[in-house]
């Protein structure tokens, strides 16, 4: 206990000498700019009287005292706002480096030889805060990476055997229970497969296997690949399609568009429409998909690119919530934007925007 508030009094003495040393330090360059602004302020003057421009007396000691006033007001400023500059630069490097941390940028490593104690130790500790959160994210990588991948094989043979199951032989209950195995573990293969596509994005800072092909065609097929989905709820699906050359990994965007329509499926009621749209405007590819569902208040469309969100808490609704995190994650690793239009019982129009890249428009 006693060695404890010995290194306690010690870490106290050495904050208060830190915090005395820019103190000192702040008030030692304030004395320097006072007397440096003075002393330019009186070699004017005499430099004024030197080569006669005034004679010397000849100035009422009223307008002596305001030129210096003026000339050490003008110079303080200056000298002040160098000084402030160089105090305030690693502060504002901290706040960067803070916001790097928030956003998931983990990569931050600050120098701290040259600055005073008090910030040396600021940087330092943000140097440590950013060592073991990188250190935990690698961790959690290969955590989810592992648990999803040995957790995605049990759960692929129960879909399996619970299909060898369902037979003639069976009775209306044991038939219903049956399918809801298969329902269920169709669910979980389907959320794992999405945590780990999501991990894998969340990991890529290049986009790989870049090259130009038909947005407008594969956004076509992504729609007649999900007709069955839609064809059930007796949805509408329209849609304008003008040819646009995208350049892009066509595997990586085939997520964003059925990810997309799906979720414009899911949230369409019985008999509803779907509406898609795909043209150029300029130098950036333009698709909008537009459903007439239930809508989103601001509060949902605040949170709906967010890992494991749900606007139905009650989950009786499709779906786990990683959807249009991947759909955000893809576009973001495009330098494209996607943004929401939506309002209660009004539907709901996403418009993905990407950039065209110059050999595409030349295609």
């Amino acid at each position: 206990m006693k060695s404890k508030s010995k290194n306690n009094k010690k870490k106290t003495i050495f904050k208060d000498n830190a915090n005395l040393n820019i103190r000192l330090a702040m008030a030692l360059s304030v004395f320097v700019v006072l007397l440096s602004s003075s002393l330019l302020a009186v070699a004017i003057y005499y430099l004024l009287v030197f080569f006669d421009i005034i004679k010397y007396g000849t100035l009422p000691a009223f307008w002596i005292l305001a030129i210096i006033v003026i000339v050490c007001n003008i110079v303080g400023a200056i000298l002040a706002s160098i000084i402030c500059a160089h105090y305030t630069k690693p502060i504002d490097d901290v706040i960067k480096a803070m916001n790097r941390l928030s956003g998931g940028d983990f990569d931050v490593d600050l120098p701290c030889d040259k600055d005073l104690a008090i910030i040396r130790q600021l940087k330092q500790t943000v140097n440590k805060t950013a060592r073991e959160l990188n250190s935990i994210e690698v961790m959690r990588n290969d955590f989810i990476d592992t648990i999803s991948h040995e957790y995605k094989t049990p759960v692929s043979s129960i879909n399996g055997f619970a299909r060898r199951l369902k037979g003639d032989n069976l009775t209306d209950e044991q038939r219903e229970y049956v399918d809801i195995i298969i329902d269920e573990s169709k669910h979980l293969s389907s959320l794992t497969t999405n945590i780990l596509l999501l991990n894998k994005y969340e990991n890529t800072q290049i986009v790989p296997d870049v090259a130009p092909y038909s947005l407008d065609e594969q956004i076509r097929k992504c729609a007649i690949f999900l007709q069955q989905d839609w064809m059930q709820k007796n949805i509408s699906l329209e849609g304008k399609f003008d040819p646009v050359t995208y350049c892009g990994n066509e595997d990586m965007m085939n997520q964003v568009w059925i990810n997309l329509i799906k979720n414009a499926i899911k949230c369409t009621g019985e008999g509803g429409s779907i509406y898609c749209s795909v043209y150029a405007d300029g130098g950036t590819a333009v698709v909008k998909i537009k459903d007439t569902g239930c809508g989103m208040d601001n509060e949902t469309v605040s949170h709906i690119f967010d890992k494991f969100y749900q606007a139905d808490s009650s989950r009786n609704t499709q779906g786990n919530g990683l959807g249009l995190s991947i759909v955000k994650r893809i576009v973001d690793l495009n330098n494209g934007k996607i943004t929401i239009d939506s309002k209660p019982y009004e539907g709901t129009e996403f418009t993905v925007s990407l950039p065209l890249d110059e050999k595409s428009n030349n295609i």
